[in-house]
């Protein structure tokens, strides 16, 4: 579908009288500027994040829109929804995978009363309903995310045209002191690092500005995966937003070599867990556990709020393998929480 058709219809739709749904592209500087006073400044709205799932998509799809929407009340931003529109297989998302197309509810700005959030979050899923017929999709999830407890919302008015879905996600408090985090850990992960005190984990330096290393990853990744993944683009935006502080970098080295990195998208709230790669003598070792502790006690440092490791998976089913299984039950060992965060189905 044409962008301007697609972009005619978002302004077309009216849902309630005082929320309006306006394009970011329309105006960058009120997104940034929402973001900023946002009540949890996730990773999901930061532009640089947003910027580089743009590319990765672009690996993918011939064509993608980036159709997020800043939410007003009564003529005032409230809130930020990112969202894009995939072409190759007709569909809106954010996060895309061969498994899911996700979309999240939307991110408030803090002083917005519960009962302006309801609205507006009912609002946005008719909004989403009303693009998702005029596309002719089949059905779209909407994802709750964010560590907080979820309060029941009353959702009747959308009538059959929903299901809720359970969904949990991981999240390290980092707010408390680092012995009460280690006490979190899992038992035998402590051990594992307890026992390898020699083993130190290097924290990429942006003011070095060392290409070098993210080149090394970059072709660890070539050699464990035995094929390329993603774009040369995707690799060169994840560096720049290395070197702009929105993200960071851990890595192991052995005789001037690198075995094992991991990646973390950043906000002042919020570090994200976006991949790494490890060599079999680096998985041998359990090198994993000593970068994900690593980068615990420097998100810590930071005074970052909260840690997503990713989505919490219990048993194995048809959108789950025995791989997720296993990846889900190691980042759980390094949790503090586990969060109910529904998913609303729109058909």
């Amino acid at each position: 579908m044409e962008f301007k058709k697609i972009l005619k219809k978002i302004e077309e739709i009216n849902i309630e009288s005082n929320i309006d749904f306006k394009l970011k592209l329309s105006d960058e500087t009120i997104w940034e500027d929402v973001f900023n006073k946002l009540e949890y400044k996730s990773v999901l709205c930061c532009n640089s994040f947003i910027q580089y799932q743009y590319i990765y998509n672009l690996s993918f799809e011939k064509t993608i829109y980036d159709i997020s929407i800043i939410l007003f009340f009564k003529k005032k931003p409230i809130g930020l929804l990112p969202l894009f529109y995939l072409g190759s297989n007709n569909s809106l998302s954010y996060i895309n995978n061969d498994t899911d197309k996700k979309i999240f509810t939307p991110f408030f700005l803090p002083d917005i009363s519960d009962e302006i959030k309801d609205k507006a979050l009912i609002s946005t899923f008719k909004f989403l309903f009303e693009l998702k017929e005029f596309l002719k999709i089949h059905e779209i999830k909407i994802y709750f995310t964010n560590p907080f407890l979820k309060k029941d919302l009353n959702l009747s008015n959308l009538n059959n045209n929903f299901k809720l879905l359970e969904n949990y996600d991981l999240y390290l408090d980092l707010s408390n002191s680092v012995d009460d985090i280690k006490k979190k850990i899992r038992k035998s992960y402590i051990s594992i690092i307890n026992k390898e005190k020699s083993i130190k984990i290097n924290v990429f330096d942006e003011t070095k500005n060392d290409e070098k290393i993210w080149l090394e990853f970059k072709d660890l990744h070539l050699q464990v995966s035995k094929r390329k993944t993603r774009s040369d683009e995707s690799w060169n935006k994840q560096f720049k937003n290395l070197c702009d502080k929105k993200a960071f970098f851990f890595y192991l080295e052995k005789n001037n070599k690198l075995i094992a990195g991991s990646f973390f998208d950043v906000t002042n709230d919020e570090a994200h867990y976006s991949g790494s790669v490890f060599n079999e003598e680096a998985r041998k070792n359990n090198i994993s556990h000593f970068i994900q502790y690593a980068a615990i006690k420097f998100f810590k440092n930071k005074k970052i709020k909260w840690y997503y490791l990713g989505k919490y998976i219990s048993k194995i089913d048809e959108l789950n393998t025995k791989k997720d299984l296993n990846i889900s039950f190691f980042k759980k060992g390094f949790s503090s929480s586990i969060v109910k965060n529904p998913v609303i189905v729109i058909s």
